[in-house]
């Protein structure tokens, strides 16, 4: 255990990845095991997502990081921000942290960033920006509607 607190958890392929704001860990949970294995993330964790087969993970510095979702090991990473986010702390009185809309079907990740007014459109099958969205404002949650 990397003694980080796990607030949360993503659903991986037999497993569940522990997180919380600020880690510099992901916590793999085998639950047949009961056992924890932190993951090294090499920067510190703002935002994931799974869609069951991938883990999605945004650092603080800007970087996107890919995961496989049974171990966690890092398939890619891809710098989606030039510039670190700014550190802010969230409360009830609104949203202000960037958030990622995996689109698995497409390969496609989908990465707020509203420090830059952008939304990134990301293939996360290749570790590529395909194109940045401007927004007009600061986007923050993201929901990804599909027909």
């Amino acid at each position: 255990m990397a003694g980080e607190r796990i607030g949360a958890f993503l659903e991986g392929e037999g497993a569940f990845f522990g997180y919380s704001d600020g880690v510099k860990h992901l916590q793999r949970l085998d639950p047949e095991a009961l056992s924890l294995t932190p993951i090294p993330l090499g920067g510190v964790f703002l935002r994931g997502k799974s869609d069951g087969k991938r883990l999605y993970v945004l650092l603080s510095d800007g970087r996107l990081q890919v995961r496989e979702a049974r171990e966690g090991g890092l398939l890619r990473e891809v710098r989606v921000a030039p510039r670190p986010f700014p550190e802010a702390d969230e409360d009830t009185g609104g949203a202000i942290y960037p958030d990622l809309a995996p689109w698995p079907e497409k390969r496609l990740v989908y990465v707020s960033l509203p420090h830059l007014g952008l939304v990134a459109e990301v293939d996360g099958e290749r570790g590529r920006v395909l194109r940045y969205l401007r927004t007009g404002g600061s986007p923050t949650r993201l929901v990804l509607v599909r027909p």
